[in-house]
């Protein structure tokens, strides 16, 4: 990635990041999110970026999310939602619940975390080792 891009990337992630701590406060407390389930999603998220990156490097017309601060929102909350459909067995948080709770159109709910999941070349899967990484930056994160 070039310097410039670097520094774009580096700026996003210092806008985006309050946006992001804010959003897992609310669902902790309100969705009742398990750790687990936080680090499903943060583990989403991150792939989301990465294929983001890998999008930008090449030269591809295909529909992709670029996430900004308009649409961050959306993003967790779409990875939230996968995150709780490989998690449990019945979903407690439907997307209508959802859609309700952050006054959103379920409609675009539904199309935008189609869109998520495809950009992920629907490949959700978090292994036992991607799991203690993300596990470990999140703890190292939250004691600095």
């Amino acid at each position: 990635m070039s310097p410039p891009m670097q520094k774009h990337q580096q700026k996003k992630i210092e806008i985006l990041f309050p946006k992001i701590n804010i959003f897992f406060c609310y669902l902790r407390q309100f969705a009742n999110l398990t750790g687990s389930e936080i680090i499903y999603t943060t583990f989403l998220d991150q792939k989301l970026i990465e294929s983001e990156k890998q999008d930008s490097d090449s030269d591809s017309d295909k529909d992709r999310i670029i996430i900004n601060d308009m649409n961050i929102g959306t993003v967790l909350i779409c990875a939230v939602i996968l995150a709780m459909k490989m998690m449990q067995d019945v979903v407690k948080c439907t997307n209508y619940w959802q859609a309700k709770a952050f006054g959103m159109n379920l409609y675009l709910l539904n199309q935008s975390q189609m869109i998520f999941f495809i950009q992920l070349d629907c490949n959700v899967v978090l292994e036992r080792k991607q799991f203690i990484r993300v596990y470990s930056l999140i703890k190292q994160t939250s004691e600095s």
